[in-house]
């Protein structure tokens, strides 16, 4: 896995990031002046990042969610929410009640 950490990445306990996994906060206002824009990544106890995942600045997954392999994640992920593609979208409910 691979840590762009231009800005704060907050990883919290018993997560699981996979191979191949790319966590970025930097990018650029590309349609400005290519400013440098920075923002934190904040990773909730028990979230799963699975293989080839890409996750932007600013996001913010939650307790127990899962990521699916090969998506591309930004924004707020709801604890126990299970997120697929690109852009990643909500698939369902990573746990049975």
């Amino acid at each position: 896995m691979w840590l762009h950490n231009q800005n704060d990445i907050f990883i919290g306990p018993n997560v699981v990031i996979s191979q191949e996994s790319f966590l970025t906060t930097g990018s650029h206002a590309h349609r400005a002046d290519m400013a440098l824009i920075t923002s934190p990544i904040r990773i909730d106890p028990g979230a799963w990042i699975t293989a080839r995942c890409i996750i932007l600045g600013g996001t913010h997954i939650g307790t127990s969610a899962l990521v699916a392999p090969g998506s591309v994640v930004r924004g707020d992920l709801p604890d126990g929410s299970i997120f697929s593609g690109n852009p990643a979208v909500f698939v369902g409910a990573r746990f049975k009640k």
